[in-house]
């Protein structure tokens, strides 16, 4: 929401530019053939105006989307603070609108594990595991299998953050859950790269080839612990624990 007003105000402020050097140009043009100083930067006010037309329309030409701005919870939740937004009175209309985003994220991503299975790409794709053991080995998948597993890997992780955003709303009766839920899931299908490669027609290259890589962990990183690591690093006794 915030990116797109951004834009609507990016592009009405360049063709106000942009009008505004096409005036001061013609009057520029009628003051004797002199061209002043203002007719120059207005003129290349209007160059810049274009340049910001033609990056706007190369943006609508990409086959797939930018990544959801992280940003995005933190700014809504700053919005109905400051204006005092009161959802209590669209309970009903949230949990429609959250059980409309399941779904459509439930489907979309079964139906891109459908599309891999037609498809049927040729080559390999290894993957690293662990064992019961806690012993990485490495597994390998067709590139349709490995797709047809993400997706259900997804669908289960996304079933875990349904019942944590019910009991959340059922025990306390807050509709923020169901509000914050309502705009990040679709956002987030839109970053998954199963939905740009099978929907969006994206190449898998890049950050979007196989295996695809792991959703940073905020508390591994916090405790410095790798989780791929096959054994655990004692910590150093330092001269204070003598």
């Amino acid at each position: 929401m915030l990116v797109c007003y951004s834009t609507l105000v990016a592009a009405g402020v360049a063709s106000k530019n942009e009008g505004k050097a096409q005036a001061q140009a013609r009057s520029g043009s009628q003051n004797h053939g002199q061209p002043a100083q203002e007719v120059r930067e207005a003129t290349r006010a209007g160059a810049v105006a274009q340049d910001v037309r033609k990056l706007q329309r190369s943006h609508h030409t990409t086959t797939a989307p930018t990544p959801p701005p992280p940003q995005v919870v933190p700014a809504l939740l700053m919005i109905v603070k400051f204006f005092k937004l009161d959802f209590t009175l669209y309970v009903p209309q949230l949990r429609a609108g959250y059980a409309c985003a399941v779904a459509l994220t439930v489907l979309t991503t079964l139906m891109c594990g459908q599309l891999a299975q037609k498809k049927q790409e040729e080559g390999e794709v290894t993957v690293k595991e662990k064992n019961y053991e806690n012993i990485t080995i490495e597994k390998k998948f067709t590139i349709a299998d490995y797709d047809q597993r993400e997706a259900v890997s997804k669908v289960r992780a996304l079933c875990f953050q349904v019942a944590m955003t019910s009991f959340m709303h059922y025990k306390w009766g807050s509709p923020m859950p169901l509000l914050f839920q309502c705009v990040m899931l679709p956002m987030n299908l839109a970053d998954e790269p199963l939905v740009k490669i099978h929907v969006f027609g994206a190449k898998a290259e890049g950050k979007l080839a196989r295996p695809f890589a792991k959703p940073a962990n905020p508390l591994a990183d916090a405790l410095g612990v790798n989780p791929d690591a096959d054994d655990a690093v004692a910590r150093k006794p330092s001269k204070k624990d003598d």
